[in-house]
């Protein structure tokens, strides 16, 4: 079987059940920018959770 692009780039998997999950995590530090529409988004989520 060919290695998939993640794979090829250093990427590697841990095995669930039958279900192989990509291992993905953030770089270790303390503050994280996030781009305008995930902060839009953040605020408006916010303001609706609030009003509730």
């Amino acid at each position: 079987m060919e290695k998939t692009i993640y794979e090829k780039m250093g990427g590697t998997y841990t095995q669930q059940d039958d279900d192989l999950l990509p291992d993905v995590r953030l770089p270790e530090q303390e503050n994280y920018e996030i781009g305008a529409d995930s902060f839009s988004r953040n605020t408006i989520m916010s303001s609706i959770t609030m009003s509730c």
